[in-house]
């Protein structure tokens, strides 16, 4: 399960959390459609799991499980500078390489290395594993980034077999595809964006209208074109026109809340966004992390339902404070807290 689920950070400037009542007064919520921050993983987690494993690692150097993971957490943070990172990222490959050489775990840290790029090393760490169901991702991410469909779609195949997804990354993961236009392109990046989506594509057949691709640094973008949220605002900001259409972010402001606005009506209508149904699995910490980004999405388009006094503003405000509720508790109280102290104010 953990492997399709990833931690994401939303940074927004609210000034109150809208409450679901439909019987009790709110003040609109103030937001920009820039100002979001959503990264691959919690810096707070990347630092904590890479000192973790680091220590570990540090009293035993024979610890495969520990080079692989300490190089996973190093290159997963996101607060060390970029030149500084690399230098440790060679430290540590060449530290593995005194100490675990011809291990699965070193070949896939000399892929990774590479910039996920040498597939030989990929493939003798395959041969080697114990436990090849970790290495599909892996490959058919690679598969996708060299254009070989047919050898990704047996990778998903098996992968599928072997680890299904769980019904609410799979909706997720539904839902990001539908938020593209027909026969659009869509960049990803990560096993727990392009992967999925890519099972769902060449198991399912859902959206096999779009073209998924492995996106590279300065990637040229045409109007067409659609960005991963999961991508991060780093690469994002890139690209000044984007406009939200629910789990993607596409090249072009045209039309994009005409998008946006169709896309959450038809997920309202047929009861697919996260909550508005009983999911037990979206008790799970990391499933519940991954709606947060829903909320931009919902935020820009509460305040239009709230003008026209449409009903479907409601829907929309439960799902926004359950996604508070699971993912950051404390931050819902403080907005709460907020409107009492303006309702007291009225």
């Amino acid at each position: 399960m953990k492997l399709f689920c990833l931690f994401l950070l939303l940074g927004t400037q609210l000034q109150l959390l809208a409450q679901a009542s439909p019987n009790q007064n709110v003040a609109n919520i103030n937001l920009s459609s820039t100002q979001f921050a959503i990264v691959n993983a919690n810096p707070l987690q990347a630092i904590n799991q890479y000192r973790a494993w680091n220590s570990l690692l540090n009293k035993d150097s024979s610890n495969a499980n520990a080079w692989l993971q300490t190089y996973i957490w190093l290159e997963r943070d996101p607060i060390t500078p970029t030149k500084e990172k690399k230098i440790q990222l060679n430290q540590l490959v060449t530290g593995a390489g005194d100490h675990i050489a011809g291990d699965a775990a070193f070949l896939l840290m000399q892929f990774l290395h590479s910039g996920r790029t040498d597939s030989a090393a990929l493939k003798i760490a395959y041969e080697k594993s114990e436990n090849k169901t970790i290495l599909y991702p892996y490959w058919i991410q690679y598969h996708i980034r060299v254009k070989r469909t047919e050898q990704a779609q047996a990778d998903c195949i098996a992968f599928d077999q072997i680890q299904p997804m769980p019904k609410a990354i799979f909706q997720y993961h539904f839902n990001v595809l539908q938020s593209a236009g027909k026969n659009a392109v869509v960049y990803a990046r990560g096993l727990n964006d392009l992967v999925p989506m890519c099972i769902l594509q060449l198991v399912y057949g859902i959206r096999t209208d779009i073209t998924l691709r492995y996106y590279e640094d300065g990637q040229t973008l045409s109007e067409k074109d659609y960005l991963c949220l999961t991508l991060g605002k780093t690469i994002i900001q890139q690209y000044p026109k984007t406009s939200y259409t629910g789990l993607l972010v596409k090249n072009t402001a045209a039309n994009g809340f005409g998008e946006l606005k169709n896309n959450m009506e038809q997920w309202i209508q047929q009861k697919k966004l996260p909550y508005q149904t009983d999911e037990p699995e979206l008790a799970d910490p990391q499933i519940a992390a991954l709606q947060k980004n829903y909320l931009p999405a919902l935020l820009l388009l509460l305040p239009y339902y709230e003008k026209i006094n449409d009903p479907k503003q409601y829907t929309v405000k439960k799902v926004i404070n359950e996604i508070y509720k699971h993912t950051v508790p404390e931050k819902l109280n403080e907005l709460k807290g907020n409107s009492r102290k303006m309702d007291s104010k009225e």
